[in-house]
């Protein structure tokens, strides 16, 4: 039976997410069990923006911290890394002369031609007369260090010396022949090529996805522009599934979440800070997802990823055949948290699904 721990933490003081941390670890074996033999180890948070930890849209360095500060003490070293879905906007406000030279509709058309960054950046330089002077890496480093900067990020990167992964700068294509709508993936090397990928997400709503976990947090695992690409599931109803043909491939063998401070309302980015009050933690990120989704007021199996994923044999999504210790459900649940209002448009995504 799966497991999920759940464990109370009232606030972000290092010393209370460390202590919260590490008894979610424990409830369900120990990060020293679930690391063990493995050197390659990779935390993926959720970095999606350059946003303040404080604003709730990213997953607060202090989790990431206390992960990084417990896998140290086991003698490893891990990496660090996400694609951060803001860096493309980032780029094209601060060269907006790019886009002038192109116009927004062919900027807009290369978006969605299913390249990564760097390539997408290459193909730009080769439309226009002037392009900024400096190499396609240096543009792309600046934006992901303003990332992990605004982020609270690249401070904890740098009290344990760990220089961050990109995952726009390194990827490959691998095959997916169980994908239902993917059969084929771009995913950053880092995550190919690990021993094992540990999960750092935040608990959010999500205007599209309903809500943002462990599964739509792989989904960060995907490149740049290539994700604009792979948006093209919501047009023939498949969004789901897309989400977790990313997830089976770049499926985490540890799931913590930051449920401290959630967010509400029009998520991922739009919506609003809600105090939760907790951190979880399990190797099954479908049944965390089912917990997570639980104590925000969803019936788990109404969540497509987890309706999805759970069908697909990935994980556990039904509630009653999955073990939570540590807090009860029925005592951390908020019944008036503030879910989505786009219902209509929802259906219509989901449509085959």
């Amino acid at each position: 039976m799966s497991k999920v721990s759940i464990v109370k933490c009232e606030s972000y003081e290092i010393e209370k997410v460390e202590e919260a941390t590490i008894k979610a670890l424990n409830l369900i074996g120990g990060i020293g069990k679930i690391i063990k033999g493995k050197d390659k180890i990779l935390l993926k948070p959720n970095l999606t923006i350059a946003r303040a930890p404080e604003l709730a849209v990213t997953t607060h360095p202090y989790l990431t911290r206390a992960v990084i500060k417990l896998i140290k003490e086991q003698g490893k070293t891990p990496l660090v890394g996400d694609a951060s879905g803001g860096l493309m906007g980032m780029i094209r406000r601060k060269y907006k002369n790019l886009e002038d030279q192109l116009g927004a509709e062919e900027w807009n058309k290369m978006i969605f031609s299913g390249k990564t960054l760097p390539k997408f950046l290459e193909e730009v330089k080769k439309k226009v007369r002037k392009f900024p002077e400096k190499s396609i890496s240096q543009i792309i480093e600046e934006a992901y260090n303003q990332v992990l900067t605004v982020t609270g990020t690249k401070e904890i990167l740098d009290e344990f010396n760990i220089k961050a992964t990109n995952f726009e700068e390194d990827y490959l294509v691998v095959d997916s022949p169980q994908g239902e709508f993917l059969h084929s993936l771009i995913l950053a090397r880092a995550v190919i090529e690990t021993e094992i990928l540990i999960s750092l997400p935040k608990l959010k709503t999500h205007s599209s996805a309903l809500l943002t976990g462990c599964i739509k947090n792989s989904f960060g695992c995907v490149p740049g522009p290539v994700k604009s690409t792979y948006h093209n599931a919501e047009k023939e109803g498949k969004f789901a599934s897309m989400f977790v043909d990313v997830f089976a491939y770049a499926k985490p063998a540890l799931c913590i979440m930051d449920g401290i401070v959630g967010m509400e309302g029009e998520g991922p980015s739009e919506g609003r800070p809600r105090k939760i009050g907790v951190i979880l933690a399990s190797e099954d990120a479908v049944a965390l997802d089912a917990v997570a989704s639980a104590i925000i007021g969803y019936e788990p199996l109404r969540i497509p990823t987890i309706r999805v994923a759970s069908r697909r044999g990935l994980g556990e999504g039904n509630l009653k055949k999955i073990e939570i210790v540590g807090e009860r459900l029925e005592d951390v649940k908020i019944d008036d948290f503030v879910h989505p209002t786009k219902r209509e448009k929802i259906k219509i995504i989901y449509r085959n699904e």
